[in-house]
């Protein structure tokens, strides 16, 4: 854009000192603006590795936030495992002792309702001769 217009415009002036006759004074004056249009160009090369730069920044720095959070991350799971590691791993299953004994006996009853029904079906009748 501004950058590509001021090489163009370098290169007519280049282009103008060798090929037109031109006095001392004008020579110095092209001069010149070739200089002007080259610092021109620098700076904006400067303001654009500059921008560049600050992405860069920015970038380290949500790195350096991510690190940060991982590393805390990790001492917090390191400190669980310590723990988990120097406490007891007694584990109470009262409850679910508690839950299996009860579903027995539901299925207990169920098969002592059965095995009524099933002796009721096949009791002999007080009329057949054994």
């Amino acid at each position: 854009m501004e950058k590509e217009r001021l090489i163009k415009e370098i290169e007519e002036l280049y282009t103008r000192l060798e090929n037109e006759p031109t006095s001392k004074g004008e020579t110095e004056l092209i001069i010149s603006k070739i200089q002007i249009n080259q610092s021109k160009i620098h700076s904006i090369e400067l303001i654009e590795n500059n921008k560049k730069n600050q992405i860069i920044i920015e970038n380290n720095k949500m790195t350096s936030r991510y690190t940060i959070i991982l590393s805390i991350l990790t001492i917090i799971l390191s400190i669980t495992s310590l723990y988990h590691a120097f406490t007891s791993k007694e584990v109470n299953y009262s409850f679910e002792l508690g839950k299996l004994s009860k579903q027995q006996q539901m299925v207990i009853e169920y098969m002592d309702k059965i095995e009524k029904k099933i002796e009721t079906k096949i009791q002999p009748d007080s009329t057949t001769i054994r």
